[in-house]
């Protein structure tokens, strides 16, 4: 995922490729609108493997990272034409990290990964409920309501 890559420090880094690649098979897995039983088995190994990816996590290590994020009302105030004065990349082939300059502007909040939302919760419940319910374009009025529009 070249987006992601060298976003952290190397052992960092690793671990967050494998964790997004399995995170966007599972959501992959997920939004199947036809499921058989050995898709519903991958999606329910999937899980588990991103289970024990979260929980392999060093998210001590990771709250120390540079990422900061801004209250919505900043960002409409950007200039994306603009280049952002206060990242700067020191990109070198003996170590490659994104690091913060001294100016960070005061309005800016530190981002952290909140594991205690439902969203993660609940991802152990959709093999059980696509058994029980079916997939979600069977009981879902969203692409109906796209048709009206």
């Amino acid at each position: 995922i070249p987006a992601f890559e060298h976003l952290f420090e190397h052992e960092h880094n690793k671990h967050l490729m494998k964790l997004l690649y399995r995170l966007a098979q599972w959501h992959a897995l997920a939004k199947l609108c036809l499921h058989t039983e050995p898709t519903l088995e991958w999606l329910e190994k999937t899980t588990t493997e991103v289970g024990k990816l979260i929980g392999s996590l060093e998210i001590s290590q990771l709250q120390n990272s540079p990422l900061m994020s801004y209250p919505a009302s900043k960002m409409l105030e950007l200039d994306i034409k603009q280049p952002l004065s206060h990242v700067r990349l020191t990109l070198t082939k003996s170590q490659r990290k994104v690091s913060l300059a001294s100016n960070v502007p005061p309005s800016r909040k530190p981002r952290t990964l909140n594991l205690f939302t439902y969203k993660w919760h609940a991802m152990g419940d959709y093999v059980p409920f696509i058994h029980l319910w079916g997939t979600t374009d069977n009981y879902l009025t969203q692409v109906v309501s796209v048709y009206v529009l």
